[in-house]
């Protein structure tokens, strides 16, 4: 992004920037500048505007160094991140951005950094394609080019329209079919969470509990604070990322989940006398990629079941509760956290408010798993707090 520049104009500070014009076709150059209004102040210095500036200047035509003033590849997909992270409208999520920003330096950069947009055509896509290495699954391919693509896309001129449209061919570019069927989707089974249950410590044998009763994802589980629990549901507020707080992956997992009776009365154990913190943590979340290395693959191991993520859980309660108790879909996609039906009788389903309702059903519909009556006992201080490190 150009940095442009700030100088005095009698009591007011201005900005001089940069911005094109595409006519027939070319990029035209102009400056032009404007007054920063909200910093006319006269002990106002140079350096205490910049950041406004910057903020500015984050919706204006950026300086390129292209031939002829045509971004190469490498310069827009630095542009397109940054306007990832600023937008206001749809914010990206952390953990996707990490996703984009790995295939741009492992796979597209070393490859298509140098070659300037209007040549990222089909042609180019395809002989990239060729050269991606044989093990990755076709989904994994399909969302390297999709990075591609939407780079390319957010060149856009003044009036918001792409500068260098591009009917993509997926045929041509050779681009694999992602079989759903094949797809890796690993799920546990009753037998299998009874087994992780039994080989896990307090906290483990308590967060597979709730993993597999309530169907919640990672993030939201050790977002989990004790004011979230209020004896018999929890409330997904917020997610937790590398440690950091964030909201929850969409607007439908904001919800509350009803437990069954018995989870209820484990957590409340688990929970104790606690009344600030974290459920699973303490002061601070726990880090989801440390709690998956030292104690969930180990207790896998220990258990007897394949190595996979906390995700097997989650398909576990959506499989126990759409095939075996028959869940209305409604109150399915609610507790899991899923968009409803956009057809009317989805948009009419008013389950969501049902609150007597939804405590009924998650009595009588139940786990699908034998719960212990007692979690594992914390022997000494030191131990618990090695289980909550």
């Amino acid at each position: 992004m150009q940095r442009g520049k700030i100088f005095r104009k009698g009591a007011s500070w201005h900005l001089r920037y940069k911005t094109y014009k595409i006519v027939g076709g070319k990029k035209i150059w102009q400056t032009t500048s404007t007054r920063l209004a909200d910093y006319d102040l006269r002990h106002r210095t140079q350096e205490s505007v910049q950041d406004e500036a910057d903020k500015f200047l984050k919706g204006i035509n950026p300086v390129v160094s292209g031939p002829n003033g045509i971004p190469t590849f490498k310069e827009q997909s630095e542009i397109w991140l940054e306007r990832c992270q600023t937008r206001q409208r749809k914010p990206i999520k952390p953990a996707t951005l990490t996703g984009w920003k790995s295939y741009l330096n492992v796979h597209i950069l070393p490859a298509l950094q140098n070659i300037v947009l209007p040549d990222i055509t089909n042609k180019a896509a395809k002989d990239f394609v060729a050269t991606l290495p044989p093990s990755l699954s076709p989904k994994t391919v399909a969302n390297i080019v999709q990075v591609i693509k939407m780079v390319k896309a957010s060149a856009v001129d003044e009036d918001g329209n792409e500068i260098y449209p591009t009917k993509w061919n997926h045929d041509f570019i050779d681009l694999p079919t992602v079989n759903e069927r094949e797809r890796k989707r690993p799920s546990f089974s009753a037998k299998q969470i009874e087994a992780i249950i039994d080989a896990g410590d307090r906290t483990m044998q308590m967060s597979a509990i709730l993993f597999a009763a309530a169907g919640i994802r990672a993030g939201e589980l050790f977002g989990l604070e004790v004011r979230h629990f209020d004896g018999r549901s929890i409330k997904v507020e917020q997610g937790v990322w590398n440690g950091v707080i964030q909201s929850p992956k969409t607007q439908n997992a904001h919800r509350t989940i009803e437990l069954h009776s018995a989870v209820s009365k484990l957590l409340k154990s688990f929970v104790s006398n606690r009344t600030t913190g974290f459920i699973f943590g303490g002061p601070r979340p726990l880090h989801q990629s440390n709690f998956l290395r030292k104690h969930f693959h180990p207790t896998l191991k220990a258990a007897g079941v394949p190595k996979s993520g906390f995700h097997g859980f989650r398909r576990y309660r959506n499989t126990y509760l759409r095939n075996v108790v028959g869940c209305p879909d409604g109150l399915l996609k609610f507790w899991l956290g899923h968009s409803a039906s956009h057809d009317m009788s989805g948009l009419y389903d008013r389950i969501r408010e049902d609150v007597n309702f939804r405590k009924e059903q998650a009595e009588k519909m139940g786990v699908g798993f034998k719960l212990p009556v007692k979690l594992r006992a914390v022997k000494t201080k030191r131990k618990r707090e090695m289980l909550l490190a």
